[in-house]
């Protein structure tokens, strides 16, 4: 299967998934609003208005909370990257250099070593921006059930 294909459908997954639950959120949200100002008798609206004020903040942290995690996966799926990227060259490079010193095989066998490490750099690089869609999805689904209150 071709990675493109797969990292499509994971997002437009992780799209409905974080839509759909940002609108149960939504709707359980404002009914639990409803039922403690219709069935409480005097504080019910206050009371309402409180959990409103609670439900605000917990966004605020929840959405602060998201952005730190996401700036971490950034930083933690960087540095092996680079890692990789780094090695990739060195083989290139050692390609180049040996090309006039050592034998054919050789050099297709470090050629093709660098083309492995290629496809397994994009891999792990499809994989930490799946990662960070997930994040990034999770987060926009608190926001549109916010939206929908």
């Amino acid at each position: 299967m071709d990675i493109r294909l797969i990292l499509t459908v994971f997002v437009a997954i992780v799209s409905l998934q974080g839509s759909l639950g940002a609108v149960v959120d939504g709707v359980t949200s404002k009914t639990a609003k409803f039922a403690i100002s219709a069935f409480i008798p005097v504080a019910g609206k206050y009371l309402a208005d409180a959990a409103d004020a609670v439900i605000g903040c917990t966004l605020l942290i929840k959405n602060a909370v998201g952005v730190a995690i996401m700036i971490g996966i950034l930083v933690i799926c960087l540095l092996p990257l680079l890692k990789m990227l780094a090695v990739i060259l060195l083989y290139r490079m050692s390609c180049v250099l040996l090309e006039p010193l050592a034998e054919g095989r050789i050099i297709k066998c470090i050629s093709d070593v660098a083309n492995s490490m290629t496809y397994i750099l994009g891999i792990a690089a499809a994989v930490a921006f799946m990662f960070l869609m997930t994040i990034t999805a999770l987060i926009l689904a608190s926001n549109i059930s916010t939206m929908i209150r």
